[in-house]
């Protein structure tokens, strides 16, 4: 996986996003803000980087390759998230505990379900170049999705599979981990585990395709 070119990229995106954030205050800590923005930032290098992977190695299983894409994924949303622990020695943070919370219900369990897309894409499509694009656009249009539902409808709050929580408000040092959130992301992690088992059930690691016949192999 480190030798793979959007791999390296992602990483280096993702130490750009978690030092710009570093410099903005309300970004500059782990919280609900900086987890959003991570959600958004992040899931299409990883769906990108999970497709590309897929490509260049059709000859792994199916669920080796869901298990490094994902654990890729996980790389990349550790490099922000580090630098935003480090920042907070320097930075005065509220409820370090709960902002932390935000940061892996929201972009890590983002990024996982990103690597998963990202498989599928890849493994299902046979154009090379167009597989990381494609991945990529899946949680891109999910975040417009999301912003639409925002504005076009009465809600005060958005849930995104990839990208988090958007409270609504922002700078509000009273937002709290709601439940629906909690069971929401739970659906996600559920979602993602049904990715991975359907995956390995089709995938044929001998001619390197999807086999909803039936896996040979």
């Amino acid at each position: 996986m480190t030798k793979l070119l959007t791999f390296r990229l992602s990483v280096v995106f993702a130490a750009v996003v978690g030092l710009t954030f570093a410099f903005v205050p309300l970004l500059a800590v782990h919280g609900v803000e900086s987890a959003l923005g991570m959600g958004l930032l992040l899931p299409p290098w990883v769906a990108a980087t999970a497709a590309s992977y897929t490509i260049r190695n059709r000859s792994t299983r199916g669920v080796d390759l869901m298990l490094r894409a994902m654990g890729a994924g996980l790389m990349i949303w550790a490099v922000p998230t580090a630098i935003l622990a480090v920042n907070a020695l320097r930075v005065r943070q509220c409820a370090p505990g709960e902002g932390l919370a935000f940061v892996v219900l929201g972009p890590a369990v983002g990024c996982v379900l990103s690597a998963s897309v990202g498989v599928w894409v890849g493994g299902a499509t046979k154009r090379a170049r167009l597989a990381p694009s494609v991945a990529a656009a899946v949680p891109i249009g999910a975040a417009l999705l999301g912003l639409w539902t925002f504005y076009a409808t009465p809600a005060v709050h958005v849930f995104g599979a990839f990208a988090g929580y958007f409270p609504g408000a922002i700078y509000d040092d009273l937002v709290r981990l709601p439940t629906r959130y909690l069971t929401y992301r739970a659906s996600i992690l559920v979602a993602v585990v049904a990715l991975v088992v359907l995956f390995d059930a089709f995938w044929s690691s001998q001619s390197g395709s999807l086999d909803f016949r039936g896996r040979s192999s």
